[in-house]
């Protein structure tokens, strides 16, 4: 969906536009017309309606008869207007009549950095919407499709919209999309980890989510990456705590950070336990390395937080947290073990229950927890609940940009949060 500040915006503009177009219902009959007669010159005239005018129902016909026309040069001019949100849906139809192409020009879009963005959910469901396998010449272009889908499948906002393409599609080939997906993958690359000191932070995240179930020598690297970039976190948390130490912070727990314990390995083997898989590396890395943290203000014991330098209210904040196993074991106390050979997709996935959401973390009424959804066969399971729904490794880096205080990203254009998330992060290796 668009923001809502852009959805108000876009209204908007459609009112003041009916109010000054007295007969647009004759301008849609006129476009119309164009369509069904497929009047190819009419192609730039109307691109430049489609961009310009406001009003959605003559978006719509416009598209619509730019879809009707057909010839490369409609199809190309459609097909280009997919970053616009209210052209996203027929974009989608008309790039299906080259499914291949088309899969190569709708790729990113469901990219994990891509969808965490504002909005970045719309044309990956415009495009499954759209999904029409029976149109399809070649099985092979059914199933690229289908591989893409099915590496989106968990993701919250596009679970629905997934199983839905997927029961469109071919039994068979589904099912082959699915079973290839699923298969442990165990073939380390062998120099991600050195590639990681080296920098390379993000791509070698990246090209271990895209595993996603991962084993053998492959989850060994994925553990030794983890470790290096839980270390960083650590020093990093341990960092920023001291500064929010010295002025005045306290933490909820009592502790902003604490420290692993030998007595956490028997509580991650329950979870393992119960859940029938290994932890992911990047929470396993994380409990055995950092801990837990906790920079929620400490509301129950303390009237007022010190000042940061920002004036905002703390539900605005949502300040880092994540639970250390100790604080989680009550949990799973009632987990029962899934059976052996339950279907990896079912819905009825164990959450990990990590942090309260940005309400809770001020001590007012508010959301579910965020956590991760277990089992989760992969490298870096999505931090499930939060907004941006990211990774769990890329959902930390975000905190660290924000001095710790990730929901201070709305406020970006205030030069006292940009200060504060400068003078927080001050040092802090990138990880």
């Amino acid at each position: 969906m668009l923001p809502y500040e852009a959805q108000e915006a876009a209204t908007r503009r459609a009112n003041e536009a009916r109010a000054k177009v007295k007969n647009w219902p004759g301008l849609c009959d006129a476009i119309e017309a164009l369509g069904e007669a497929r009047y190819e010159p009419a192609v730039p005239l109307l691109c430049r309606l489609w961009l310009e005018c406001p009003l959605t129902t003559v978006h719509d016909v416009v598209g619509h008869a730019l879809a009707t026309i057909g010839t490369p040069s409609a199809r190309q001019a459609v097909a280009a207007l997919l970053d616009d949100a209210f052209s996203a849906a027929i974009a989608a139809r008309v790039l299906f009549v080259d499914p291949l192409a088309a899969l190569q020009r709708v790729e990113p879009y469901f990219a994990p950095e891509r969808l965490c963005q504002p909005g970045g959910n719309e044309v990956p469901l415009a495009v499954l919407d759209a999904f029409a396998p029976g149109a399809f010449s070649e099985e092979a272009a059914e199933e690229r499709w289908l591989e893409l889908f099915v590496r989106v499948r968990n993701h919250p906002s596009l679970a629905d919209a997934v199983r839905a393409a997927l029961g469109r599609a071919s039994s068979a080939t589904a099912q082959r999309a699915l079973a290839a997906a699923r298969k442990p993958k165990t073939q380390a690359s062998g120099d991600r980890l050195t590639r990681y000191r080296q920098g390379e932070h993000v791509t070698v995240w990246q090209e271990l989510r895209a595993c996603e179930n991962i084993g053998g020598d492959l989850r060994e690297e994925a553990l030794a990456v983890a470790g290096e970039t839980m270390a960083r976190v650590a020093v990093g948390v341990d960092v920023v705590a001291e500064r929010l130490a010295k002025r005045g912070w306290k933490a909820l727990s009592g502790s902003l950070r604490t420290a692993p314990r030998s007595a956490d390995a028997k509580i991650l083997a329950t979870v393992a336990k119960k859940t029938g898989a290994p932890l992911p590396p990047s929470i396993l890395a994380f409990w055995q390395i950092v801990g837990g943290v906790d920079f929620i203000w400490n509301y129950k014991k303390e009237r007022e937080p010190p000042s940061l330098g920002i004036e905002l209210d703390l539900d605005t904040l949502d300040p880092l947290a994540i639970e250390a196993p100790k604080r989680v074991r009550e949990q799973f106390a009632d987990w029962e073990p899934r059976p052996d050979g339950a279907d990896p997709d079912d819905e009825s996935l164990f959450l990990l229950e990590l942090a309260p959401d940005h309400f809770h973390k001020a001590n007012a009424s508010g959301g579910p927890a965020y956590g991760v959804r277990l089992p989760f066969l992969g490298a870096d399971p999505i931090f499930a609940n939060e907004k941006h729904q990211l990774p769990f490794t890329d959902y930390l880096r975000l905190c660290f940009r924000w001095g710790c205080f990730p929901g201070l990203e709305r406020y970006a254009d205030r030069a006292d949060v940009r200060e504060f998330a400068r003078t927080m992060g001050a040092g802090v290796d990138p990880f």
